[in-house]
């Protein structure tokens, strides 16, 4: 079985469970990141749970570890997950790759560079990513790619398809920021709905425009 039918067969029917806090000041502050950072190790290594932090909704999840563990389990051992573009993720199986961060609340969202996160500038010239041809088995990068001038994105992506394997997989997730609006028109014809979910469905679609 290769890396893609392993990956979309056990993705399929799989209900991880998990419950999610709206927490701003979690989010938001420096010391509550690194505790929720070092957390997260400690009690997913155990297969208790593990903590994803959601800074743009200001949201605190909790999944079930034995759960995201069933994600994996028909992949090898020394297989390689990239996130590009990592941000807050944090998980044991993945190799996070990201810009180093600048202000004092990004390096706590980023973690320790070579620990939990390897430097890449996605926009230098004649990108070569770190890795071996043929060597990865998934690819992930989320509201990054869309930061890239043109010609950064396809050398990007030319060095993604290099590096993955056949039958691998990689997923990128981009802004619909016209798709946002028409939801967020569609809600605001609506009689019954409070008017302060209207405002907040605006807010979030000029929020992604702005940020794309």
């Amino acid at each position: 079985m290769d890396a893609q039918t392993s990956f979309l067969n056990h993705r399929k029917n799989l209900k991880i469970s998990y419950f999610k806090i709206k927490s701003q000041f979690l989010c938001n502050n420096y010391f509550a990141l690194r505790i929720l950072r070092l957390l997260n190790k400690f009690f997913y290594k155990i297969g208790v749970f593990g903590i994803a932090i959601n800074r743009y909704e200001n949201t605190v999840c909790f999944y079930s570890a034995a759960g995201d563990k069933k994600l994996y389990k028909n992949f090898a051992k020394d297989s390689v997950f990239c996130n590009f573009g990592s941000g807050a993720f944090s998980h044991s199986s993945w190799k996070n790759y990201d810009f180093p961060a600048i202000t004092k609340k990004y390096k706590a969202i980023q973690g320790k560079e070579n620990i939990d996160f390897f430097s890449i500038n996605l926009c230098q010239e004649n990108l070569k990513i770190p890795l071996d041809t043929s060597s990865v088995d998934l690819i992930y990068c989320s509201h990054t790619i869309e930061h890239l001038e043109e010609a950064k994105a396809i050398n990007f992506l030319k060095e993604c398809s290099r590096i993955l394997k056949s039958g691998g997989v990689m997923r990128l997730s981009i802004p619909h920021t016209e798709n946002n609006f028409y939801f967020s028109r569609l809600i605001n014809q609506q009689k019954n709905t409070p008017q302060d979910l209207k405002d907040n469905s605006i807010k979030i679609s000029a929020i992604e425009a702005l940020s794309s």
